[in-house]
């Protein structure tokens, strides 16, 4: 169907539908009226149109499936530096104004990326289906958990680790609330129920009995008495999954293993510099270059004179046995012949 594309005159206007992680949906239009299409109303906002919306083929970041750009003045800013948009699911689609919703083509359709503000315009990144063939494959080895308190992976049961409450004040990243256990919210999230900052969620660093701190101060006013929803905390440490929620099996991260690395290297830097366990050869003495044992003093008898003869003639070690023993027989001989 071609809804009006093959007339020789179209009247075409941009629909954009933007839905927020909170659950507001807004729907915007370039035509200066609005339009109702499937039960949304698009409001008029002639100042939003697309302003680089392209297709490639590619996987890299800015030529994924889909990428593009918008600017408004119809989305306020406070609640764009709020946070509120951060992620919200888009939709470009291009109808008829003649006839609403005769022709509803899908431009792209992705989530709103970074912000850019110049001036009292805003832009925002339109990220396509295909950035998510851009992320790891596998997760990467760590000593914490890779898990979120709760998700799939982790298996934590959340029910009794919520509670409302309300807020005595704030000051700050500081926020007053009376009855907390000490640590509970600590790597937790507040999420703001009522007044000006609803739908916005923040994360906790740190509770004590009378208070949270939180990781930035909250965007708007906070009024004493607005309600906040609270959601505990886990460190990801090993002991904490463990000793706090019993669910160690479940942990996602590899505690041991740096210290098993470190435990490597270590070994092996010792084994270099100390010293070889092996004995080491070293140069022998030649039996050639050895003294001779100091002679004893000369005798005045006469079979210690032939003794003596027979020690001046002591063959070198280097002389072969069968020598040395002639020698000895010889020296022998003398010795039994009367002087």
């Amino acid at each position: 169907m071609s809804g009006g594309l093959d007339q020789t005159l179209c009247t075409l206007a941009f629909c954009w539908r933007i839905a927020r992680r909170d659950g507001v949906t807004i729907g915007l239009t370039s035509h200066d009226r609005d339009l109702e299409i499937g039960g949304l109303l698009y409001r008029a906002a002639p100042g939003m149109t697309p302003a680089a919306v392209r297709s490639g083929i590619t996987l890299d970041g800015e030529d994924s499936d889909v990428a593009g750009a918008l600017s408004s003045e119809a989305i306020s800013e406070a609640d764009l530096m709020a946070g509120r948009w951060d992620g919200a699911a888009l939709e470009l689609r291009v109808t008829q104004w003649e006839a609403p919703g005769a022709l509803w083509l899908l431009l792209a359709r992705g989530e709103m990326g970074a912000v850019s503000r110049k001036g009292r315009e805003f832009s925002a990144e339109l990220i396509g289906a295909a950035a998510v063939l851009g992320a790891p494959v596998a997760p990467s080895t760590s000593p914490d958990c890779r898990a979120r308190l709760g998700d799939r992976a982790c298996r934590v049961d959340m029910a009794g680790r919520r509670r409302i409450v309300a807020v005595d004040g704030v000051e700050g990243a500081e926020v007053a609330v009376a009855g907390l256990m000490a640590g509970a919210y600590a790597f937790g999230a507040l999420r703001w129920m009522t007044g000006r900052n609803a739908g916005l969620t923040q994360a906790v660093l740190d509770n004590d009995a009378s208070g949270l701190t939180l990781a930035d101060a909250p965007a708007f006013a906070v009024e004493a008495g607005t309600l906040a929803q609270l959601t505990e905390g886990c460190d990801r440490q090993a002991a904490t999954c463990g000793g706090r929620f019993g669910n160690i099996a479940n942990f996602r991260g590899e505690p041991f293993l740096l210290a098993a690395i470190w435990s490597s290297v270590l070994s092996a830097s010792r084994f270099r510099s100390s010293k070889p366990n092996f004995p080491v050869r070293t140069a022998r003495s030649s039996p050639c270059s050895m003294r001779s044992p100091a002679r004893s003093a000369p005798l005045a008898s006469g079979p210690s004179r032939l003794a003596r003869i027979a020690s001046t003639s002591r063959p070198s070690p280097c002389v072969s046995a069968r020598t040395r023993t002639t020698n000895v027989s010889t020296s022998s001989s003398m010795s039994a012949t009367p002087d």
